[in-house]
């Protein structure tokens, strides 16, 4: 199966969670910042495995770490004198002329020692120890001290925010891609239809999915390791009892699926829910669960019979061109296959919690069209009545004869939202390169012919 056609590259959602291991924390936001104009969305080259997105950290490492000294306050703090020595960060706090011979460095019930020195208490680290205000562990006493400046540290607790936010995501989009699945190749084989059951193993847990949790893991280990004191460590735990419930999760459906064992209650994951609420209430959150669940999409769309209209419960309806033929589904956000006169033609469903409008379904859109289609190259783009139409050229194992050669295609699509989101719907239309739109085909992408539920 082509990747094109794949539920997505769970990776794209990990992206806020990804830093380079070099002892600095990397601002998630920076590449959203410097996103291009909408009609010039291609950012720098993805590693060969466009996998996942490592960003600089030289702003971040300047911003977040780089401390000027600074006085003591009215309220008598110690205030931190901070320096960088190329990946080590040294951070010192006069203790006076009578140091004791422990001190502690504190926040959030989590305390870390520091090396005493003489007449200072000396922490150096390659860690990265966020801006802001401590307690100063000094035998009985626990006294108020501060590291950077309050401008400093207001910039990382949004960088740290955002870093909690993006885990936040992954973890959400995990679930709820599983749920999904599950659910919809269960309801497959209970309906006694094609289940698609090496889809499921394969280009979904092997390709995507396990990849995903994994690199979800190691960003969490990672994060633990080089970032001293974070903020929200009840936050921490919870994501990493969040990664331990997935994995037990993904045994479960496996169990169920491969083995043909006793499954678990489809569209749910009470203990993932769990963790997940209470990441919420470390975090200060509040959510849905509902989107960590299959959601409508985990049941699979109605077959298409003879009819002018095909119509899908989770809210369009398609104008069925003349010679339609339609083609099995073994994704459950590609609710709609149909070859058309050498074309093929795709209705995909994309869940997106958050975005309610144009301009942020086009930042999305354009994220995922980097990671799911190879040699991706916009060639024009325009808005339409609550939707943008979008043309652009990829290379992909063309399959719309199930011969499955290689060769450049030209795609034609059109991505509609409703108002208040959070559901795109995608009209897809691809043709190798050089070959001609058939009319039929053209006249599906009219309003008249492509209808949404909540769209006029």
């Amino acid at each position: 199966m082509s990747p094109s056609w794949r539920e997505g590259n769970l990776l794209v959602s990990l992206w806020p969670m990804t830093y380079l291991n070099d002892g600095g924390l990397v601002d998630p936001c920076a590449r959203l910042r410097a996103r291009p104009s909408r009609r010039a969305l291609a950012p720098p080259a993805p590693p060969p495995a466009r996998r996942g997105r490592l960003l600089s950290f030289a702003t971040a490492i300047g911003l977040a770490i780089l401390l000027a000294p600074a006085t003591a306050s009215a309220q008598g703090e110690i205030p931190a004198e901070s320096q960088v020595q190329g990946a080590w960060s040294t951070h010192t706090f006069p203790l006076g002329a009578k140091p004791p011979r422990q001190a502690f460095l504190e926040r959030d019930g989590e305390r870390v020692q520091l090396l005493v020195d003489g007449q200072q208490g000396r922490l150096r680290t390659r860690r990265y120890l966020p801006p802001g205000r401590y307690g100063l562990v000094l035998g009985g006493k626990t006294l108020p001290t501060r590291v950077g400046s309050s401008s400093e540290a207001q910039g990382a607790a949004e960088r740290l925010d955002a870093w909690y936010a993006g885990a936040r995501e992954t973890f959400r989009e995990l679930s709820a891609t599983l749920e999904r699945r599950g659910s919809f190749h269960l309801q497959l084989r209970e309906d006694k239809r094609e289940p698609h059951l090496g889809a499921f193993r394969g280009s979904f847990l092997s390709e995507s999915w396990g990849p995903a949790l994994m690199s979800a893991r190691m960003d969490l280990a990672m994060f633990r390791r080089r970032v001293l004191l974070p903020p929200h460590p009840k936050a921490l735990a919870a994501l990493e009892a969040l990664a331990e419930a997935l994995t037990k999760r993904r045994a479960a459906w496996e169990a169920c699926l491969l083995q043909a064992s006793p499954g678990p209650a489809p569209g749910k994951n009470t203990a993932a829910e769990g963790h997940a609420q209470a990441l919420w209430s470390a975090l200060g959150y509040t959510g849905d669960l509902r989107t960590w669940r299959a959601g409508p999409l985990g049941t699979p769309a109605p077959l298409v019979k003879a009819a002018e209209t095909y119509t899908d419960p989770v809210g369009y309806s398609l104008a069925l061109p003349p010679g339609a033929e339609p083609a099995p589904i073994s994704d459950p956000v590609d609710r709609l296959i149909l070859r058309v006169s050498g074309t093929l033609v795709v209705v995909r469903v994309l869940e997106y919690p958050g975005v309610t409008k144009i301009s942020e379904l086009q930042e999305r859109l354009a994220r995922d069209a980097f990671e799911r289609w190879t040699s991706y190259k916009e060639l024009s783009l325009s808005e339409q009545p609550a939707g943008l139409r979008i043309e652009f050229a990829a290379r992909l194992a063309f399959r719309s004869d199930r011969a499955g050669q290689r060769g450049n295609a030209r795609v034609l699509q059109w991505a509609r939202l409703p108002e208040g989101g959070p559901r795109a719907f995608l009209l897809i239309a691809l043709r190798p390169e050089g070959q001609p739109l058939p009319a039929s085909v053209q006249a599906l992408f009219k309003p008249g012919a492509f209808q949404v539920k909540g769209i006029k």
